[in-house]
């Protein structure tokens, strides 16, 4: 139990400082956004016409009581532009601590999941190569299906979403080299 509370703290670690390279130190942050022309006149639009926090669609998507697309629907999608606003009303610090510990804290509670699920199937990756591919491939598998989802399904660029994916994938590979390295036992032991 030590082991993996261990490991997971350290995979914690070494994806917190990998998350700091990527966003603030190489410019893989700038590759992935586009630049907004007039970003005051966008703020105070957003702040004009958004009732709250939340995620908003434009077009919003509506159905009538019978399921079908509402009137208009439709034309107005096909008219664009689609948006996609996560919008958090209000002010927040741009690298508070409490910002960077919750960071912390998500990347450890990940990894301890990672570290559970890699304990599971000990048995069948004796060496430390395997683990270390186990628990990248949970970094892959996790990465394709919510990022590049949203390209299907929400229509976010696919680029950003296939950036993305390479930053959780080599995320994971590194955390995979910690979790490999401390998990060598099974938590639960059978039998």
């Amino acid at each position: 139990m030590l082991r993996w509370l261990l490991g997971a703290a350290g995979a914690a670690v070494v994806m917190f400082v990998w998350g700091f390279l990527w966003w603030a130190v190489l410019p893989m942050g700038s590759l992935m956004t586009s630049t907004i022309a007039n970003e005051d006149a966008v703020r105070a639009v957003l702040r004009a016409e958004l009732p709250a926090t939340g995620v908003y669609f434009v077009p919003e998507v509506k159905h009538t009581p019978e399921g079908d697309l509402a009137p208009g629907v439709e034309a107005r999608h096909h008219d664009g532009p689609l948006v996609h606003i996560f919008y958090r009303d209000g002010s927040i610090a741009v690298f508070s601590i409490g910002y960077m510990l919750t960071g912390l804290l998500h990347s450890f509670v990940a990894a301890l999941l990672a570290g559970y699920l890699l304990s599971g199937v000990l048995g069948s990756l004796k060496t430390y190569a395997k683990r270390v591919l186990f628990v990248a491939l949970l970094g892959v598998f996790a990465a394709f299906a919510m990022k590049v989802g949203d390209a299907v399904w929400f229509y976010h660029p696919l680029g950003y979403e296939l950036m993305g994916t390479l930053f959780t994938a080599i995320n994971w590979l590194l955390a995979g080299l910690v979790l490999a390295a401390v998990i060598k036992k099974p938590l639960v032991q059978s039998g």
